[in-house]
């Protein structure tokens, strides 16, 4: 397979600077399934709950989920991973190769843990483009000069029918819920 599978590690630098890449590492996850009790149609992927549970949703007075996201991707804009059937491995690019629609959206501001919204994008059953889906997802690797790719992106939740209100906030980034990385 080709791309990158949904795994962020963060050690300190005293523990980086003993790693080989020989070193191995047993990974115990938990989450698979996980779905919001009032919300059947938002779907749900590669998130710890908690880290979920840190993110801050809210439910607003039309019952539709207010996510806290970096930058709000227009449907465009992505590439690499479109009609992927499966949002659970691999990655899925946000295209920045024209400069005025990069600065027009602000990604040039994105960073490693950011969440972001891609408009008219469903990731429920596959990579799919949809009036109305709404797709977040935590930005996993950097830019690409290749074309059809850029800082790619894994899916954390989906829903079609305006389920999901990307609500722009600058420090919606993981490392700022776990305090890891730059936020550590």
């Amino acid at each position: 397979m080709v791309g990158v599978n949904h795994l962020m590690l963060d050690f300190p630098d005293v523990t980086l600077d003993k790693l080989t890449c020989d070193d191995k590492f047993m990974i115990r996850g938990f989450g698979q399934g996980l779905k919001f009790i009032d919300h059947d149609n938002v779907f749900i992927y590669n998130i710890d709950p908690d880290l979920l549970e840190k993110m801050g949703l809210k439910e607003n007075a039309q019952g539709q989920i207010e996510v806290p996201v970096n930058v709000i991707v227009p449907n465009y804009a992505m590439g690499s991973g479109i009609g992927a059937l499966s949002v659970t491995t691999g990655d899925y690019d946000i295209l920045c190769h024209d400069e005025d629609m990069v600065k027009e959206h602000g990604l040039d501001k994105l960073r490693f843990g950011d969440f972001v919204a891609v408009l008219d994008h469903d990731n429920n059953y596959g990579r799919t483009f949809r009036r109305d889906a709404i797709t977040i997802g935590m930005v996993i690797h950097s830019d690409s000069p290749l074309a059809g790719h850029g800082p790619g992106m894994m899916t954390i939740m989906s829903a079609c029918d305006s389920k999901l209100v990307p609500v722009l906030n600058d420090k919606a980034n993981m490392g700022n819920y776990l305090g890891v990385g730059r936020y550590a």
